[in-house]
């Protein structure tokens, strides 16, 4: 079970289908368990398309945002930053801070700061920044609050686990059909990245899946690390 202090989780994405692919079953779990789930996606997938207009394209990812979040009864937003140019700047600092003090989080996961690509990197530091600074007042935009405290932030697992280890598994045997589920959603993709980088993505979340779950001693599991700074730390676990 969650810890009863988690009722509320961001999972915070570079693009449409990043939290599908590597913490999707950890969101089912904290469904099941009472805890409402909101996903930010901070670009808008135009690029993920080899013919399709910019506008189709996101349009058609919009809409499979939404689905796969309905799948859990989640809810979805969306940043529309075009692919490969999210930068944590001035200006995506603050709507990030503003973002999270809107939905007011008790946690938040996002990619890893190692992870394998520059929109995920940024939107690690992105995330891991604008959290400290959700409890300062003067970042509030005129209808919000500042936050009371600042947010644990956990990391999500790179692409096939490469590069990362986790300090925390959560068992998603039960709730892999559902993390299947949700990525089915963004039909556009399945043959998109399997011919641009020769990988089924559907066996890509299996074997990471199956291979996080062999060293956790479970069917299939998801791993993550949490980012250990203070004022961040707890002698509770957080995780399902």
């Amino acid at each position: 079970m969650t810890d009863n202090s988690i009722k509320h989780v961001l999972a915070v994405g570079a693009h449409p289908d990043d939290i599908e692919i590597s913490c999707a079953g950890t969101l089912a779990r904290y469904v099941k368990d009472g805890t409402r789930v909101t996903i930010l996606t901070l670009s808008s997938g135009d690029k993920g398309t080899f013919d399709l207009p910019a506008e189709e394209i996101t349009k058609i990812r919009e809409n499979e945002c939404r689905a796969a979040a309905a799948v859990i009864d989640a809810e979805w937003i969306g940043f529309g930053i075009p692919d490969g140019t999210i930068i944590w700047d001035e200006k995506l600092h603050t709507r990030m801070i503003q973002a999270i003090q809107q939905a007011a989080p008790d946690l938040i996961i996002t990619h890893s700061p190692d992870d394998y690509m520059s929109d995920h990197v940024e939107t690690s530091k992105a995330v891991t920044s604008a959290s400290f600074f959700t409890v300062c007042p003067q970042f509030c935009a005129e209808d919000g609050k500042p936050a009371s405290i600042v947010v644990p932030v956990f990391f999500m697992d790179n692409i096939c686990g490469v590069g990362f280890l986790p300090s925390e598994y959560v068992d998603i045997t039960d709730t892999f059909d559902t993390k299947l589920a949700m990525y089915d959603k963004h039909e556009s993709q399945h043959t998109y990245l399997a011919e641009r980088q020769n990988q089924d993505f559907f066996e890509v979340i299996k074997t990471s899946a199956r291979y996080r779950g062999l060293q956790c001693g479970v069917t299939y599991a998801e791993g993550f690390r949490r980012y250990e700074v203070s004022p961040r730390l707890s002698c509770e676990r957080l995780l399902p």
